[in-house]
Parts: C-alpha cells; sequence; structure tokens
C-alpha cells in the first residue's frame, strides 16, 4: 500500500513539474 502511495506522489509530482517547466519554457520562447 505505501509503494503504490509512494507511486502516486512521485508521478503527481513528475506531472507537476513537467506542467511547470513547459509553462515557463513557453513563457521564454515568446
Amino acid at each position: 500500500m505505501k509503494i503504490i502511495l509512494k507511486h502516486m506522489l512521485v508521478a503527481g509530482f513528475n506531472r507537476g513539474f513537467l506542467r511547470e517547466g513547459f509553462v515557463v519554457w513557453c513563457f521564454i520562447k515568446i
């Protein structure tokens, strides 16, 4: 159970990080 929760937490963090990076990249490109 803990492993699944940890995996979800890491996946959510990575997804949020990629979204933040994409927004910053678009902002810099424009």
